[in-house]
């Protein structure tokens, strides 16, 4: 009777343990629709593993593609999220039941997404997927993100209308201390951390056709995407886009 005991409890655990691993806590956000390629990895409870079609995502998990793979996530709202090779995102809060009941914020550490967002009449920006240099908002649109090693970010969009925050560029630099009337002056509290102000951010809009690269220092630049321009990826996507809109 002890031995059945000892080895229910011990299939328990077990069991409780691959359910931790895989994440599922919480309901899903969706899922890995298709993988291309055969190097792409799913990072959850702190360990990475390898990526396969089905799997379900959850908030918190990193997602990263190697040389030849592209990863197509589809979410419980039907706005689908493909990474390109060599990327890597993260996933940080992802509340997907439906457009109008959504909250979406990931991070795209490195490399190259394209987001396709099913429309929302709701007055909130509640999809964003941001880079160190900039955040892109959107109520629902197509649009492409990357982020390279210079801390660069484009966003170009090819349908709908998105919102670009990015923090101003710093031309001014501090003045030095007057060190010898410094024991005159009066003794003030620090304050701590404080939140960045609107006023120290840009906010571009960007409309159907039209790009924006932000640099690692906070500039920005517009220009109007030239039919001639469209590279391999983009020309997948689109593909892939025009196939769902006929189903």
């Amino acid at each position: 009777m002890k031995n059945i005991l000892m080895i229910s409890l011990f299939i328990t655990l077990l069991i409780g343990g691959v359910t931790l691993f895989g994440g599922t806590k919480g309901e899903s956000s969706g899922k890995i629709l298709k993988i291309e390629g055969k190097t792409a990895f799913i990072k959850s409870e702190g360990k990475w593993k390898i990526l396969k079609e089905g799997t379900k995502v959850y908030s918190g998990a990193e997602i990263k593609t190697g040389n030849d793979s592209r990863v197509i996530l589809l979410f419980n709202d039907s706005s689908e999220l493909r990474i390109s090779a060599k990327s890597q995102i993260q996933i940080n809060d992802a509340m997907m039941k439906t457009s109008e009941n959504r909250k979406f914020a990931a991070r795209l550490v490195l490399g190259r997404v394209w987001a396709k967002v099913a429309p929302s009449k709701s007055g909130d920006r509640n999809f964003e997927l941001s880079t160190k240099t900039a955040t892109a908002g959107v109520r629902g649109t197509t649009f492409d993100l990357s982020f390279d090693d210079s801390e660069k970010s484009i966003v170009s969009l090819y349908h709908g209308s998105v919102e670009v925050d990015s923090p101003k560029a710093k031309k001014e630099t501090p003045k030095k201390a007057d060190k010898r009337n410094y024991d005159k002056r009066e003794k003030k509290e620090v304050s701590g951390p404080k939140e960045v102000s609107l006023a120290e951010w840009n906010r571009v809009v960007l409309k159907q056709m039209q790009r924006v690269t932000v640099t690692a220092n906070g500039e920005t630049e517009m220009e109007d995407i030239l039919p001639e321009e469209k590279d391999e990826w983009v020309l997948w996507n689109q593909k892939l886009d025009a196939a769902t809109e006929e189903k």
